[in-house]
């Protein structure tokens, strides 16, 4: 797959990108948000992964771009922000947006693993179905 993978702590972008090359996947990472809307806008990922929150633009900002580039991707977003006042979860308001998993940092290589899994059986069944 082609994954694009966006945090501004470029430690951990590079982290998550050496866990899904070892599995085979083809990654880009970037860690400014201007140049990941461009990328967003002109290319075609299978997969994108991104952290909730960045100082230029946040996961909701992400899933929104995607949502209207000419091919939506699935994405998954990872945030280490705990819940804010009020009850309200970033993750929980992320998936009601459409992310197709969430992931709470710090997470071990398998659920980052089990996410991506997660998101091509889901991919494959709906592609099934469209066939």
């Amino acid at each position: 797959m082609r994954v694009l993978v966006i945090d501004d702590n470029q430690q951990i972008a590079e982290i998550v990108a050496s866990i899904l090359i070892s599995q085979g996947h083809d990654v880009s990472t970037f860690h400014d948000s201007v140049r990941t809307i461009s990328e967003i806008r002109q290319k075609d990922w299978d997969l994108v992964v991104t952290d909730m929150y960045m100082p230029d633009c946040d996961g909701f900002d992400i899933l929104r771009e995607v949502r209207h580039s000419h091919a939506p991707s699935p994405v998954i977003v990872m945030s280490g922000g705990e819940r804010i006042r009020g009850g309200f979860d970033p993750l929980h308001c992320a998936r009601e947006l459409g992310a197709a998993a969430v992931l709470r940092k710090p997470f071990c290589k398998r659920d980052l693993l089990d996410a991506v899994r997660r998101v091509k059986m889901s991919a494959h069944r709906v592609a099934k179905e469209m066939a």
